[in-house]
């Protein structure tokens, strides 16, 4: 699991209300590695589908 994932989960988690109705949430901003070559050509293909 990647550190972004794992700092999302534990964002989510303080979010999660069980007895609330259910809400949507916009997440808009991505961080990419710049050291990791083959994780900044993944990410940055996925950014046009993204936007």
């Amino acid at each position: 699991m990647s550190s972004l994932t794992e700092y999302l989960f534990e964002a989510l988690k303080d979010l999660w209300f069980p007895d609330k109705e259910d809400r949507y949430l916009s997440l808009d901003a991505m961080c990419i590695h710049q050291n990791d070559a083959g994780e900044k050509a993944v990410q940055t293909r996925n950014m046009l589908m993204i936007y």
